[in-house]
């Protein structure tokens, strides 16, 4: 087994073999349809804060349940809320047109199912589905100042016991840092898995 030392700071083209990886070979590849990519338009900082009147429905980030979906949650009013507003190629009637990815490094959410969703007090980064199961994408950073993004994968673990249906950690381990996004620039969304 390779054993991979400062893993958690490492970039992609920093592993070997890893930059090589076509995206249409991820564990699981992208869904073609509308709404796969969206347009950063802006990225907003730690002073934000979450808005009782700003739903699950506003939101694109989440926590991932059972059946492995991704289930869009809004940040606590109140509570810091770093995030990256959307943007769609449609325009205003698209549907990610002002929906917000929100920042896994300010939004821990309910996370994993069965007896394992315990480990890690149940809590994992708000974040995405993107490429299937195998990793969780969730927004590590923003940089307002710089109108940047950055990203990161995160990783669970899954076991089915005997007599058992799965049962999942929440996605915690990680990050390892991913793709970053500049304002205007594109963002993969995935199909919400």
């Amino acid at each position: 087994m390779v054993k991979f030392k400062s893993w958690q700071q490492s970039y992609i083209n920093q592993v070997p073999g890893l930059n090589q990886v076509p995206f249409d070979k991820m564990p699981q590849p992208i869904n073609s349809g509308v709404g796969v990519v969206g347009i950063a338009s802006v990225v907003l900082g730690t002073s934000e804060r979450g808005d009782a009147w700003v739903g699950n429905n506003y939101f694109i980030s989440g926590s991932v349940v059972r059946g492995d979906k991704t289930v869009p949650t809004a940040c606590a009013a109140g509570k810091e809320c770093s995030y990256l507003e959307m943007g769609d190629f449609s325009g205003s009637e698209g549907a990610l047109y002002g929906k917000r990815w929100a920042s896994g490094s300010s939004q821990q959410v309910k996370g994993g199912y069965g007896f394992l969703a315990a480990v890690n007090s149940g809590k994992e980064p708000t974040g995405r589905l993107v490429y299937g199961s195998g990793f969780k994408v969730a927004l590590t950073g923003v940089n307002e100042s710089f109108g940047t993004a950055d990203f990161g994968l995160f990783f669970r673990i899954c076991v089915r016991p005997p007599f058992m249906q799965k049962t999942c950690t929440p996605y915690f381990i990680g990050p390892v840092p991913w793709l970053g996004v500049k304002e205007n620039g594109l963002v993969i969304v995935g199909s919400g898995q």
